[in-house]
């Protein structure tokens, strides 16, 4: 079955306060999954779970992706990696060339999802 991808793009949410750095990439419209490997400060809601789960492991006081595990969106996957902080999502998360899942949403005609009209 073909897969619908809206923006091809390795992506990353950093908080260098904290030293804490995921990548990433969309599947579809807003499904975003973290991968493995991907360091996290955990919300405290969803920690435990995740634990039991063996989506992450303990790392000092971050948390460590030891799978790729989907979020149902990227401010859901935002919150988690930055520690229970509400980001705007769209904004949280970069390409390689520092462009906003907002921006690259704009970019590629996709505005209209992210609340942005056509100028």
């Amino acid at each position: 079955m073909p897969h619908f991808q809206l923006i091809d793009a390795d992506l990353t949410c950093i908080d260098t306060d904290f030293d804490v750095i995921a990548t990433g990439h969309l599947e579809g419209q807003s499904v975003l999954v973290v991968h493995t490997g991907s360091t996290a400060r955990g919300d405290g809601l969803r920690d435990a779970r995740m634990l039991e789960w063996g989506v992450v492991e303990r790392c000092g006081k971050r948390l460590k992706f030891l799978l790729d595990f989907p979020f149902k969106s990227s401010a859901s996957a935002a919150s988690f990696v930055l520690g229970g902080r509400q980001p705007a999502g769209i904004d949280s998360w970069k390409d390689s060339s520092a462009q906003t899942l907002r921006q690259l949403h704009i970019a590629n005609g996709l505005g209209w999802l992210v609340g942005e009209s056509k100028g």
